[in-house]
């Protein structure tokens, strides 16, 4: 039966024999087709019924409540009231299959954008553990995934390149969602993530590495580069002398060399953080702060002119 729907029933809208075609445009499309869908429900020729859509539309047919009764004002002969119960009997038997029915339509039309380690949106529909972001197992009208092949609301329908799933296609997914869209083990990918951009992540203090020459390495940030260069066979080149240090580090923090005073002061400062006392200062200087914001306001466009 599942094979004969599926193989059968996608130009039949999920299996709608001739028979019932003919009930429900004789008594349904008048008021659900394209339109005018009351209740968003379409029921004219190429729609996609669902099994639970069958099920429910069987249940206005049948109910006591004649406002709640469906067609309004009319009661269909008992002969159609028992094709419309088998049809929807059928539908709610035939089991979509995963592998066979419903990965085929991911793959020819999601997989594109929405697999792997960096798929669009942070979406991943290969496999279960993030696919289930988008679906809702039993209740495929409350399913994102749904909403976007059908283009619902203000957003565009997916895929946003290449043809739009059929009414078929559309009808199986919901199908297999609503049928509590089981997703067998083999057919997963077992531990998929998704890649996060750097910027997203955590920051973790790294170990230093070990190096040979350990009486170069003053810092921890020394380790890792002349980890680096021992890698290559290098090491780091000779010392500056301080003449050489403050000239570099007073262009690099402020933009101006230093003054003949600053270098004198720091020639006669033996302390052994005289260095780091120096990059302090500059730092606190306002000229750090003219040098670093002067990048950002070229950006603006920044300029004291007139005209």
């Amino acid at each position: 039966m599942r094979l004969l729907l599926v193989a059968l029933g996608g130009a039949l809208a999920w299996g709608q024999p001739p028979a019932v075609r003919t009930i429900l445009d004789a008594s349904c499309v008048a008021c659900h087709n394209t339109q005018m869908a009351q209740g968003k429900l379409r029921l004219d020729t190429g729609a996609a019924v669902s099994p639970t859509i069958a099920a429910s539309m069987l249940e206005r047919i049948t109910t006591a409540d004649r406002g709640l009764r469906m067609p309004p004002g009319i009661t269909l002969p008992a002969p159609e009231i028992e094709t419309i119960r088998t049809w929807a009997a059928s539908l709610t038997a035939a089991k979509v299959d995963f592998v066979h029915d419903v990965q085929p339509i991911l793959k020819a039309s999601c997989y594109g954008c929405h697999s792997g380690g960096q798929p669009k949106a942070q979406l991943r529909l290969d496999a279960k553990a993030v696919a289930k972001r988008v679906i809702t197992p039993g209740d495929s009208a409350s399913s994102r995934l749904i909403h976007r092949v059908e283009g619902q609301g203000n957003e565009k329908r997916m895929p946003l390149s290449g043809a739009p799933l059929t009414g078929a296609q559309i009808a199986t997914l919901r199908a297999w969602i609503d049928s509590g869209a089981v997703w067998p083990a083999e057919a997963d990918i077992p531990g998929a993530a998704i890649e996060k951009h750097w910027s997203y992540q955590k920051p973790l203090k790294p170990a230093a590495p070990q190096v040979k020459n350990t009486a170069r390495v003053r810092n921890p940030i020394d380790a890792f580069v002349l980890a680096r260069l021992e890698k290559q066979g290098l090491t780091f080149s000779p010392e500056a002398s301080k003449e050489t240090l403050i000239r570099r580090l007073s262009l690099d923090l402020t933009g101006l060399p230093p003054s003949p005073k600053d270098v004198a002061d720091f020639l006669a400062d033996t302390r052994p953080n005289a260095y780091a006392l120096l990059v302090d200062r500059l730092l606190a200087s306002q000229h750090f702060g003219e040098r670093w914001a002067r990048p950002w306001l070229d950006l603006a466009r920044y300029a004291d002119t007139n005209g």
